[in-house]
Parts: C-alpha cells; structure tokens; sequence
C-alpha cells in the first residue's frame, strides 16, 4: 500500500477501536462480590477476579495506545498494543483452562490455576510460578492462526534493535552522514502496525471474555458439586 492508504486504513481501525473501547469501559465492573445467593464458590471467585481485573488493563492498555498514536507517537503505540495482545491470548489461555476443568471436573486443577492468574509472578523464591507468555501466544496461535507472526513482528519494535531504533530514528544522507530525529521515515506505516494488531487484539478480547463468561456458570456448579461431595464425606462415620 502507498503511504496515504496506510494512513487512511490506520485512521479507519483507530475509530473502530475507540469506540470499542468506550464500549468496553461502559461495561467495567468497579466491584466484585463473593456474598451472592447461593454464594459464590472460593475458587470461581478467585477466577472472577481475574477476568475483571484483566479488562481493566485491556482498557488502560489500549486507550494509552489510542492516546500515543494521536499524538504522533507511533512507537509508544506498538509497544502498548503488543502488551494488549498479551491480554488477549491471557484470555483465550483463561477459557481453555476453564474448559479443561469443566471437562476433567477438576476443581484441585481450577484453584491451582487461579491462584496463578491471581499472584503467578517471575519473581525469584515467589510461592506461584506465572505462566510464561509464549505459552499463551502459542496457544491462541493454535485457534488464531497469525497472531505469533503478528507478536513476533510487534516485539521487534519493542527492543532497541533495527525497527525499534535505527529504522525509525536515523536516515543515512550520504556515506558517511546520517541524520537523526523523530519518525524520519514517517508515521503512516506504523500507525497501521499498531491499529491493525489493535483492532484484532479487541476482537480477541471481545470474544473470548464473552465466551469465558458462557463457561462460568458451569465453573460455580463444578464447585458447588465439590462442596456438596466434600461436606458428604465429611459427614460419613467409618
């Protein structure tokens, strides 16, 4: 594409993408309670916790790129949408789980897993282990053909190599000067980077806390079965 289709395309998916996201926000949810009738389960709670608080770093994530992109600030605006696209696979990684434990009816594997989202960290001597983020990438790459490729192509410009520094920052001007400044190339092809992953990010997103929300009733009656058989056996004279 020229550079003015590029342009035009960005600044198409950019509006798509506000509005999106003021939509998203609408929906936020500022509070969260376990005291519901009948009550709700430790572990699906725990789950909820991380799925709501996850759509908030969605919202701040892709409104700063929104923000950066508009001031001109196109690197910004790649780095944060490669972040949003980690928030997207989390998501997708989260209804697998959610779906594996429903199938296995596995309420031990379901707490280990949330207690994961919840506190999973690198942090040296950490009692929880996060999973790394390349599982998640790989994962959704598996249901969402092209969204490794497409991480792979945002991280380049995330480290301080050619696309993150040379090839925006300098322009050779002879064979032995080069000149040095904001965006020499222009901004038009990386805003597009960054608005198209971002529009496919939110899609993601949209999609699969819509279908992890499909699977939570089945999550608080796999609970609610596993307090049911725990108290019977707790009640069970030998």
């Amino acid at each position: 594409m020229e550079d003015n289709k590029y342009a035009e395309v960005s600044s198409q998916q950019l509006e798509i993408a506000e509005t999106n996201l003021q939509a998203f926000r609408n929906g936020l949810l500022k509070n969260l309670t376990a005291a519901t009738e009948p009550i709700t389960p430790r572990v699906a709670f725990k789950v909820l916790i991380y799925r709501e608080a996850l759509s908030w770093r969605v919202i701040e994530l892709g409104e700063g790129a929104a923000v950066a992109i508009k001031s001109g600030n196109p690197l910004a605006g790649i780095i944060l949408t490669r972040a949003l696209v980690e928030c997207a696979a989390a998501y997708h990684f989260l209804c697998k789980k959610l779906e594996r434990c429903v199938e296995q009816n596995s309420v031990d594997e379901l707490d280990e897993a949330a207690k994961k989202f919840i506190l999973g960290s690198r942090w040296e001597d950490w009692e929880f282990s996060a999973t790394n983020i390349l599982t998640m990438i790989d994962g959704a790459n598996r249901d969402c053909p092209g969204l490794r490729k497409n991480y792979d192509h945002l991280s380049e410009f995330c480290h301080p190599n050619y696309s993150g520094v040379a090839m925006i920052f300098s322009n050779p001007t002879g064979s032995f000067d080069v000149s040095l400044g904001r965006y020499l190339g222009g901004t038009e092809r990386l805003n597009w980077t960054a608005t198209n992953s971002m529009t496919a990010a939110l899609m993601l997103f949209e999609h699969y806390y819509n279908s992890s929300a499909d699977l939570l009733p089945n999550i608080i009656d796999l609970c609610h079965r596993d307090l049911e058989t725990n108290r019977d056996n707790s009640n069970t004279i030998d």
